[in-house]
C-alpha cells in the first residue's frame, strides 16, 4: 500500500501498533505487560495527534513510502522482530513527515521506545 498521505501513514502507524498489542496479548506473559501498556498509550497519542493535525493532513503529499516492508508476516511474530519492524517504520516515517516537525520528532522517540523494547 501507498503511504501517499499524513492520515494514511497515521492510520497505518494505528494499525501495525494494534496488531503488535494483539500479538502481546495473546503472549499472556506478565514481561510484557508494560510494553502493552506502552502500546495502548501511543495508540491514543496517534489518535490524538490526527486529531490535532487535520489541517495538514490534506496539505503535503508523501512520496515513495510504501508499508510492505514494515507488515507482520504472521500472528507469531518474535518480540524482536515486532519491535525493530516498528522501529524501522517510524524511523521512515520521521523522515517522510518532516514538513511536520512535532509529529517527526514524536516518531523519533517511538523509534527508541521501541529499540528499548528489543532488549525486554
Amino acid at each position: 500500500m501507498e503511504l501517499g498521505t499524513f492520515s494514511i501513514v497515521m492510520r497505518f502507524a494505528i494499525d501495525l501498533e494494534t496488531k503488535a498489542l494483539e500479538i502481546y496479548n495473546n503472549k499472556e506473559n506478565e514481561e510484557y505487560e508494560n510494553i502493552i501498556i506502552q502500546y495502548k498509550k501511543r495508540i491514543k497519542r496517534l489518535n490524538r495527534l490526527i486529531r490535532e493535525n487535520t489541517t495538514e493532513m490534506i496539505l503535503e503529499p508523501i512520496d515513495d513510502f510504501k508499508s510492505d516492508p514494515f507488515e507482520f508476516q504472521d500472528d507469531s511474530t518474535d518480540v524482536k522482530v515486532i519491535e525493530d519492524l516498528l522501529a524501522s517504520f517510524y524511523n521512515e516515517a520521521a523522515i517522510k513527515i518532516q514538513f511536520m516537525d512535532e509529529v517527526a520528532e514524536i516518531f523519533e522517540d517511538f523509534v527508541e521506545i521501541h529499540k528499548k523494547n528489543i532488549n525486554t
